[in-house]
Parts: C-alpha cells; structure tokens; sequence
C-alpha cells in the first residue's frame, strides 16, 4: 500500500513539473526578440559614453 503512495505522490509531482514546464515555455521569448533588447541596452549604453 507504501508503493501505491509513493507511486502517487510521483504521479502528481510529473504532473506538476509538466505544467510548469509548457507555462514557462510560453512565457519564454523568442531569440529575436532577446537579440533586440540586448541590442537595444547596447546602443543606450554607447550613446551615453
């Protein structure tokens, strides 16, 4: 009866980690978007030296 327990318990944490995973995959940004901002705080930084 343990078994069955602890079998659940895994059930449920597997459950968990995959809704957390596909929320934070949607909520990830795309690598153009990333390369403008970063591109963005680059120019900022220069325009002020």
């Amino acid at each position: 009866m343990f078994a069955y327990a602890c079998i659940g318990i895994l059930f449920l944490f597997v459950i968990v980690k995959c809704i957390q995973y596909g929320w934070h995959r949607k909520k990830s940004l795309d690598p153009e978007t990333i390369d403008k901002a970063l591109l963005g705080m680059l120019n900022s930084e220069r325009d002020k030296a």
